[in-house]
């Protein structure tokens, strides 16, 4: 058996000691003290004095889930918890805000807008005015005329601050009848006479005309401040290519243009039917925009040179002004009501102002060809058609209160129809 057992030793022993050196670092890290065991140096696993091979690489950076192709060969999306940031304990979980829309702006109907916007604007007025033709001292009698004048503008957006306007139009006019020698004509009819001198017939031109005005080109630039204000500068000019040069060989257009054309816009775009003056135009506005209200104001200064027809436009150099406040409020998301207040005044002195004042001391009537104001009141409505794009229709009532304007009694209907892309 002492055989035997020392036969079956002999291997074991063996093993032993071959198997003993090994452990030996082990076993001599598990008795050393904690301080001993921070001292001694374990070979990094990869580095040169290991006997181990390193780890394959793999990436320090989260990469997405392998995802499984769902039918048409698409890759299927995974789900919405998958590859979501694990918040650390104690830090919040920081969201950006929902995007606030801008607060709803009630466009003018006579003024001009001030946020920048590409749009084609379908502005037309009908007005009826009455027109006292009695002579000096007699009974008044007073006769209906009619004007219609219609003035596309054309804006563009070059960006959030700049705006390029375009703008021309078309006017006619009704004036009305004809009284005294030709009582009761209807001035809308040719009346063909035979002149004394040559005994030819002759046709007496009518006072209806329809007219071209002048084109105005320019833009304005707009700036936000503070939370709900806004500030605008405007510059434009005009191109006189308007028709009715003369009252002479064009009677019933150059009455379209002016007084007729004129008084049907408030005197607010009084420069468009200048037809024998070149303008320019400068104008500054400040409107406030916020918890569904619009309050803006505005003024603007015209300054007018001659550049044909001296005949007729004595005056070389004029200076016109004008002045207004829009105050909207929105009822609805598809519906806003607004008032206008208008104010036209002529700063210089044209010869057409000064005899009209001069009546005064002669003891007749005097127009008021200084000043005119109006005031204007309606809906606008807000419909947004398909592919982003806005209607904002609106109907406008608007009489006259002080000058010409008052004095013609005029009443003025507004269709406003702006579409905005």
């Amino acid at each position: 058996m002492n055989a035997k057992h020392q036969s079956l030793s002999s291997p074991f022993r063996g093993l032993l000691l071959a198997v003993l050196p090994l452990c030996w670092p082990t076993l001599g890290l598990a008795q050393s003290s904690p301080s001993t065991a921070e001292k001694t140096e374990i070979p990094v696993v990869g580095s040169p004095n290991s006997a181990f091979p390193p780890p394959p690489p793999y990436s320090l950076t989260p990469t997405s889930p392998v995802t499984d192709l769902g039918q048409g060969g698409t890759p299927s999306q995974p789900s919405p918890t998958e590859n979501a940031p694990i918040p650390q304990t104690g830090t919040p979980v920081q969201t950006l805000p929902a995007a606030v829309p801008p607060p709803p702006y009630s466009l003018p109907f006579g003024l001009r807008p001030i946020v920048p916007v590409t749009v084609l604007r379908l502005d037309t007025v009908f007005a009826f005015y009455q027109q006292n033709l009695a002579a000096a001292g007699q009974e008044e009698r007073w006769e209906p005329g009619f004007t219609s004048a219609f003035l596309p503008t054309i804006g563009y957006k070059f960006n959030p601050s700049w705006m390029g306007i375009f703008r021309f139009g078309v006017v006619g006019n009704r004036p009305p009848r004809i009284t005294g020698d030709e009582a009761g004509a209807d001035n809308c009819e040719d009346t063909t006479t035979t002149d004394a001198t040559t005994g030819q017939p002759k046709t007496t031109l009518t006072k209806c005309g329809v007219a071209s005005t002048n084109m105005l080109i320019g833009g304005f630039y707009s700036h936000k401040f503070a939370k709900h204000f806004r500030l605008s500068l405007f510059a434009a000019t005009t191109i006189p290519v308007g028709s009715g040069v003369s009252s002479a060989s064009e009677p019933g257009a150059s009455l379209a243009e002016a007084p007729a054309g004129q008084l049907s816009r408030s005197a607010l775009d009084n420069v468009m039917f200048a037809v024998n003056d070149w303008a320019l135009l400068e104008g500054i506005d400040l409107a406030f925009i916020g918890h569904r209200l619009t309050v803006q104001a505005e003024v603007t200064l015209f300054q007018l040179f001659r550049a044909r027809n001296e005949a007729a436009n004595p005056d070389t150099y004029k200076i016109n002004f004008t002045t207004g406040l829009h105050v909207g409020y929105f009822v609805a998301n598809w519906l806003s009501l607004g008032a206008e207040l208008r104010y036209q005044r002529w700063l210089s002195d044209p010869k057409s102002v000064v005899a009209d004042e001069g009546n005064a001391d002669k003891g007749l009537l005097v127009q008021g060809l200084r000043h005119n104001l109006s005031v204007g009141i309606g809906p606008r409505f807000h419909i947004k058609l398909p592919g982003g794009k806005w209607i904002r229709p609106a109907l406008v009532y608007e009489p006259g209160l002080a000058g010409l304007m008052a004095t013609r009694k005029y009443h003025v209907v507004q269709v406003d129809i702006p579409i905005l892309f």
